[in-house]
């Protein structure tokens, strides 16, 4: 029988161990941003967390578990405040379409489950379906303000900002213009008259 190690956990489902490798991954992006924050904001993560439910395995369970222990310790964090971590019997499973059974591994006293190599596989493509959507319509949305910004850093109409001061200005050129014309016609007149 094949074992699987992602961090300090031992997994005999291959299934279950990419799970909580992806999970690790997770943990290791939170940690940086967690180290420096304040009681609160990890509270509120923590929070967001439990409520969403993303963490299946082990690892991410025991990452939660940290966490809870980490606000309960706190003397900022009223322990009212801080959820009750949920088992992975609350998860509720996705639909098993090979009809293979949901594999139950206890570990540490929790129990974890895990998806079958197909559903994974589709819900890996579906992720990088919509992530690609993501960023293709985020470099859309930039586009369009970089060129919202070049078109009117370099067009010459007036804006609503500046409206006023650009009709004043072209009334004062106007009038400008006009009294210069006025001065050349008497200027041939006189010169027409002598």
């Amino acid at each position: 029988m094949a074992s699987y190690k992602v961090g300090e956990f031992t997994f005999s489902d291959e299934a279950t161990a990419k799970k909580a490798a992806n999970e690790l991954k997770a943990i290791n992006y939170l940690m940086p941003q967690l180290k420096n924050a304040k009681d609160s904001d990890i509270l509120k993560a923590y929070n967001q967390l439990v409520q969403r439910k993303m963490f299946s395995t082990v690892v991410g369970l025991s990452f939660l578990q940290q966490l809870q222990n980490n606000l309960i310790s706190s003397s900022t964090i009223n322990n009212k405040d801080i959820l009750p971590l949920y088992s992975v019997g609350d998860i509720k499973p996705a639909d098993n379409k090979d009809n293979e059974p949901v594999k139950k591994v206890p570990n540490r006293g929790a129990v974890t489950t895990s998806k079958t190599k197909s559903d994974l596989a589709k819900e890996n493509k579906r992720l990088k379906a919509f992530n690609t959507f993501l960023v293709v319509i985020c470099l859309t949305l930039l586009t369009a303000v970089i060129g919202m910004f070049y078109v009117s850093s370099t067009i010459n109409s007036p804006t609503i900002l500046n409206y006023e001061e650009e009709l004043i200005n072209k009334y004062v050129d106007w009038e400008q213009e006009l009294e210069e014309k006025e001065m050349e016609l008497l200027q041939r007149e006189r010169a027409l008259n002598k």
